[in-house]
């Protein structure tokens, strides 16, 4: 995608080239972002496809399924989380490379994720750690990957079952009309 404005009338040369050049490093920049969020991509393509035809189950006990992803609904998944992760870490730290993604933008990413007014669930987080463990794969050691619960970091407990309001014992208790032909 490249995108260069020619003219734009009512602006003299000066300006027009200004915002000629904005737009051209703003273009130049969602390139090398997209180039990042791409190789996670393929990462997670790649996983995908080399899981197709494979027992989940018998991948576990060969301790295989670190490195694969068995459902179309879970690569859907990373691949959101990894798109969010990605765009952090370059407009944080302008990162293009996946060799310079470390752990510890891995914890800064989750902190400032813990931290914000919206909140997050407990179950958020793991599952923005686990996309980038699999985007990042063979490249970190298993005692460095990054893990929820070795991170300095206290999910409040309104966050943690933010998706659901009542546990399924309060939800039975408050609906018994509806248990009452079982």
């Amino acid at each position: 995608m490249y995108l260069e404005i020619t003219r734009v009338s009512g602006l003299a040369n000066d300006k027009q080239n200004k915002i000629t050049s904005n737009i051209k490093i703003e273009v130049f920049n969602m390139k090398k972002r997209n180039r990042l969020q791409e190789k996670g991509q393929r990462n997670l393509e790649r996983q995908f496809s080399n899981a197709r035809g494979k027992s989940r189950m018998i991948a576990k006990r060969l301790g295989e399924d670190k490195e694969l992803i068995f459902s179309e609904q879970s690569l859907k998944t990373h691949m959101n989380s990894w798109n969010h992760f990605s765009d952090w870490v370059f407009e944080n730290y302008q990162i293009r490379s996946l060799n310079k993604i470390t752990p510890e933008h891995v914890e800064k990413y989750i902190k400032e994720l813990n931290s914000s007014e919206k909140g997050v669930s407990k179950k958020t987080l793991q599952t923005r750690i686990s996309a980038v463990n699999k985007v990042m794969g063979n490249r970190w050691n298993d005692d460095v990957k990054p893990k929820l619960s070795k991170m300095d970091i206290e999910v409040n407990s309104h966050k943690e079952n933010s998706y659901k309001q009542f546990t399924a014992q309060e939800w039975r208790e408050r609906n018994e009309k509806r248990y009452e032909n079982y």
